[in-house]
C-alpha cells in the first residue's frame, strides 16, 4: 500500500511513481501497464484518481494508448527526450537556489563532481 501526502493531488503523486518507475527503467518501452481498475486496487484509490495520472502520462509522451490493447509505455526516444527535460528542470531549479544562496560556482561544481565520482560507493 501506498502512503500519499497532502501535499500534491493523489493523481500526481500516482503519475510521479510510475515516472519514476520508468526513469528507472522498472517498466521499459514497450511493456504493457495494468489496467485502471488494477492500479486502482494496488495504490488504494478511485479508479477515476488513476485515469488522471494515466491522462498526465499520455501528455507526456511517457504512455502511449492501444485501442483494444491498453496501455503501454512510449518508445524509448520519447522516454530519454522525457528525460532529458526532467534533467535540465531539476538542474535548473537547483542553480537559481544556489544563486539565490549565494553559493559558488566552484563549491557547487566541486561536491557535484566528488558525488559523481564517489556517490554510491
Amino acid at each position: 500500500m501506498y502512503k500519499f501526502n497532502n501535499d500534491k493531488p493523489i493523481f500526481i503523486q500516482v503519475a510521479n511513481v510510475i515516472e519514476l518507475q520508468i526513469i528507472s527503467g522498472v517498466l521499459k518501452s514497450g511493456d504493457k501497464i495494468e489496467s485502471v481498475r488494477d492500479l486502482a486496487k494496488l495504490y488504494s484509490v478511485n479508479p477515476n484518481t488513476i485515469q488522471k495520472a494515466m491522462t498526465i502520462l499520455e501528455d507526456e509522451g511517457l504512455v502511449d494508448v492501444h485501442r483494444g490493447v491498453g496501455r503501454t509505455i512510449s518508445e524509448t526516444k520519447n522516454i530519454e527526450k522525457y528525460i532529458n527535460n526532467y534533467i535540465l528542470n531539476e538542474v535548473q531549479d537547483f542553480t537559481k537556489l544556489m544563486k539565490e544562496q549565494k553559493v559558488s560556482k566552484k563549491f557547487v561544481l566541486d561536491v557535484i563532481t566528488r558525488e559523481w565520482e564517489n556517490g554510491n560507493k
